[in-house]
């Protein structure tokens, strides 16, 4: 493409980031970058839904504004020619920065030649660095992606091989590496293998400093957004915070206050020396995990607790919490989330405070990096290795939170186009307005959860079946018949979850909720659909008489009638009373826009006039189930909890079962305009729609599905 063939000040102006000498296109952002690119504003991965958890809520790091709380860790690619990054990390961090995360933290760039992990790693010691550096920051800026870049110094972990070189990491010897160059705040060497390092002289030091703040510099003129300090894992400053490897005898050893002087001078001296508006993060150690070990002094949480409020009050902006690494004998047990806890007392270190946290380590799904945030231990998720697994991690996210996120201009055409032919006919004219009102949208029910009781057979079973085959992401189904919940959980084994329950007995509903607040954490939409059908009158023998009706109606038990209220009835009002608390977290957790609801199934014979003789308790008791919603539809808007009714007719059932077997379907449905029983269908439509931003707006309805026959019938609906 030539300079001719760029559009110029015109309509394109407003829709592209572009620089072209002589000429420049100035964007409502104020930014050119060296190449054709749309304006991705708002940048991918910014949520779509007006209401969304808190992992997709912009933060304030410093003066730095971040779209959401998904952090790209630094990962070392051991991909570098002499320090200066290649294509390759072009292509890796370009791609990642196309998918959205609100940060990229570039890897580890050494202070200085010395200071490398291996021949490969990047640095930042030579101003010939800074050009590939700046092609990055440009493009991920181009994006509307913030980006950083951490320093370091390798310390005695330096003159090490490659790990796809050499599994183990070997320590290279003077051919390869520089052993010889080795130092740290003491002779400790790593393990047998490794070279023994040099103590650092104070001179040395001092050249440190000067090589750190000149690797700051050029960071900030290749055009990071912050800086990261790596302070942990075992590298050289970690080596002077640690007892373990740190027993100098001057003013860098010994105390607390000499063990954390070089991080405190080197986070002086650039926060001194740089733009204000740049961040300094640091990765810090929580721990060395050594204190399994007797008479062995290590850096504790107690310490890293000290020194993060330090950092806090020195003008450090985001602390990045990592522990371990530093010793052999570490005891540390790795796991999904194994270093929330840590995260969590660093937090409270510095309550009050400005400063960001965020946390790394075993955070694996949407769901668990949510929960992070939503407990307190972190205001972020860093994610490293997850995001090589799966560049597309934001929108997968997203997907798991039942949330909607913007995507790259260029990916949204070309996705619509493959993948909805049928919309793209229509996608050059198609508004935002347009887009909320495609099935799609309107009807999702992506990453809800559900609680539905006697969800393993008849109409439960449709709901559960109609939620998980469309997105729900937990479908909790409770009963007394552990069978029939396993057999309907089998289908959808990833989503459904059977759990045994009698909804008449508090204990057992409390023991569910539990379940679910530790599994889940909160719930959308919580459906009481468990029922009995109550004594039934044998009318057999009825001759019509006022006695016969006496009898047949005067041989049941008391018990029987009021079990019958206490199954249909108590238990809907013990339910809903069990889950109202996860249900209200279900507000506060904003996964998908409406709000958290109860839905009860009632049935039309709770409106029918038409006495039904054989079942007079089930009748009455779905009559006052129905009018219990009602009133809980009013009771609970100061929480903004949503209560609703579903009043089926005639649908296959365990209650219809023997009905239908006698006479057949088609017979029992005499009297219905339909002239057809329910079927599953007709369910899934209804609680699609009452469950989606489609029926959002309702509280205290009742949706009659009953193929018209109270219609025809005397009612009053």
């Amino acid at each position: 493409m030539t300079t001719s063939d760029i559009p110029r000040a015109n309509k394109a102006a407003k829709d592209v980031r572009q620089y072209q000498k002589p000429a420049i296109i100035t964007t409502a952002l104020t930014m050119q970058v060296s190449f054709y690119t749309p304006i991705q504003e708002p940048p991918a991965g910014t949520a779509k839904n007006e209401k969304h958890p808190s992992l997709f809520s912009s933060l304030e790091i410093g003066s730095m504004k971040i779209h959401n709380r998904i952090v790209v860790s630094p990962m070392c690619q051991y991909s570098s020619a002499d320090g200066h990054v290649t294509q390759w990390h072009e292509s890796l961090i370009g791609s990642l920065a196309t998918r959205g995360p609100g940060l990229i933290i570039v890897e580890a760039h050494a202070v200085s030649p010395e200071g490398r992990i291996t021949p490969e790693d990047a640095g930042l010691w030579s101003d010939s660095h800074i050009a590939p550096l700046k092609r990055i920051t440009e493009f991920s800026h181009s994006q509307g992606v913030k980006i950083g870049i951490q320093l370091q110094h390798a310390g005695r972990k330096a003159s090490r091989s490659a790990p796809w070189l050499d599994r183990q990491a070997a320590w290279f010897d003077k051919s390869h590496g520089w052993p010889e160059k080795v130092i740290s705040s003491g002779p400790d060497r790593m393990s047998s293998r490794a070279p023994v390092p040099r103590q650092m002289t104070k001179e040395e030091i001092e050249d440190l400093k000067k090589s750190w703040l000149a690797a700051a510099e050029r960071a900030v003129k290749a055009g990071f957004d912050t800086i990261m300090f790596q302070a942990s894992s075992g590298y050289l400053l970690h080596c002077f915070l640690s007892p373990v490897t740190n027993r100098r005898g001057d003013e860098y050893g010994g105390s607390f206050e000499n063990r954390i002087r070089l991080l405190l001078e080197l986070v002086d001296l650039v926060r001194d020396n740089i733009p204000a508006h740049i961040p300094i993060c640091v990765r810090i150690p929580a721990t060395d995990n050594l204190e399994h070990l007797d008479n062995v002094p290590s850096w504790t949480v107690e310490e890293a607790m000290k020194l993060v409020k330090i950092l806090a009050e020195a003008g450090v902006s985001f602390l990045d919490v990592s522990s371990g690494a530093i010793d052999l004998r570490q005891k540390m047990e790795y796991g999904e989330g194994y270093q929330v806890n840590l995260a969590r007392l660093i937090k409270s270190a510095v309550a009050g405070s400005n400063t960001v946290v965020g946390v790394s380590g075993g955070i694996t799904n949407g769901q668990q990096a949510q929960g992070i945030l939503d407990s307190g231990s972190s205001d972020v998720a860093v994610v490293g290795r997850a995001f090589l697994k799966d560049p597309n991690l934001v929108w997968h996210w997203a997907d798991e939170l039942g949330l909607k996120v913007h995507v790259a201009s260029q990916s949204n055409p070309s996705i619509t186009s493959l993948l909805q032919p049928q919309v793209a006919r229509t996608a050059g004219t198609m508004s935002t307005t347009d887009q909320k009102l495609q099935i799609s949208s309107l009807f999702a029910v992506d990453g809800i959860v559900a609680v539905i009781t006697g969800g393993g057979s008849g109409i439960g079973r449709m709901m559960t079946e109609a939620l998980a085959a469309n997105g729900a992401r937990k479908v909790y189904i409770l009963g007394r018949r552990l069978e029939k919940l396993e057999e309907c959980a089998s289908k959808f084994p990833q989503v459904v979850v059977p759990l045994e329950c009698d909804v008449t007995s508090k204990e057992s509903l409390q023991k569910c909720a539990e379940v679910v607040t530790t599994e889940s954490g909160f719930v959308n939409l919580l459906v009481c659909n468990a029922g009995m059908g109550g004594p039934e009158t044998n009318r057999s023998n009825d001759s019509g008489t006022l006695d016969n009706f006496i009898e047949s109606q005067w041989e049941h038990s008391v018990s029987s009638f009021t079990d019958t209220f206490k199954v249909n009835t108590a238990g809907y009002w013990y339910t809903t009373l069990a889950f109202l608390k996860l249900l209200h977290l279900g507000n506060e957790r904003a996964n998908v826009q409406q709000r958290s609801q109860v839905i009860a199934t009632c049935s039309t014979l709770g409106f029918s006039r038409l006495a039904p003789t054989d079942r007079f308790a089930y009748g009455q008791s779905k009559a006052a189930s129905t009018h219990l919603m009602k009133q809980l539809s009013n009771a609970l808007v100061p929480y903004h909890i949503r209560a609703n009714v579903i009043a089926p007719g005639l649908f296959p059932t365990d209650l219809t079962s023997v009905m239908m077997a006698s006479v057949g379907s088609y017979a029992a449905s005499k009297g219905i305009p339909e002239g057809r029983p329910g079927g599953s269908e007709d369910m899934a439509g209804i609680i699609l729609f009452l469950a989606s931003k489609a029926g959002a707006y309702l509280n205290g309805n009742i949706l009659l599905c009953d193929g018209g026959r109270l219609a025809v019938v005397p009612g009053s609906y």
